[in-house]
């Protein structure tokens, strides 16, 4: 169970003194910066720099399920903002002849053999995810790009795989790569 306490501004929860969350002094420095640049004080925010935030975990820190959906709900609004800033200079054809070479891209991705869809770790010792529970989900992404297969850019953030090593793993960061551009697309055309 967790506290009620919340930060100064009454952004989020903390949990229990000896359970852990989110480092407080990092969320809270890190939205304060995206506060900034949203409202275009600061340096432009992207969607790739919130996609990469990983925030430290301590004892008695900010409740993790209150941050990411903060962290979602600000990764939707920075697409929205660069979509409109997209159109508003180049266009809505280019918009969309954007959308159809990132779609082709990640599609010619998804078509490649189950186990080669990623590569493995660099080394056979390193752990990734399971190369199946990917390909699963793989075949999943492709149904929705090319059979209208229901599909949100929730099941895509909360996606999960098992671990694995060896040839029966892909590489963590490719895949989460590719998945952070697959929720770049389903944003834009859901």
């Amino acid at each position: 169970m967790k506290r009620t306490t919340t930060t100064d501004d009454g952004l989020f929860d903390r949990v229990e003194a000896k359970k852990l969350g989110y480092n407080p002094a990092e969320v809270d420095e890190f939205m304060a910066t995206a506060r900034k640049a949203y409202n275009g004080e600061g340096e432009e925010l992207t969607v790739a720099q919130v996609q990469r935030v990983d925030f430290e975990v301590t004892e008695g820190g900010y409740d993790p399920s209150q941050v990411d959906d903060a962290m979602d709900r600000l990764e939707d609004a920075v697409l929205t903002k660069s979509r409109n800033a997209f159109i508003a200079t180049r266009g809505e054809e280019a918009w969309v002849a954007h959308l159809e070479e990132l779609s082709r891209l990640l599609k010619a991705r998804l078509e490649r053999p189950k186990g080669q869809r990623f590569r493995p770790p660099m080394d056979a010792k390193v752990q990734g995810y399971r190369a199946a529970d990917v390909d699963r989900f793989a075949d999943r992404l492709h149904a929705f790009l090319t059979q209208d297969q229901a599909m949100s850019v929730t099941d895509i953030r909360e996606a999960v795989f098992d671990a694995a090593v060896g040839e029966q793993a892909y590489d963590e960061q490719q895949v989460d790569v590719f998945l952070n551009r697959f929720v770049e697309l389903a944003a834009a055309i859901q």
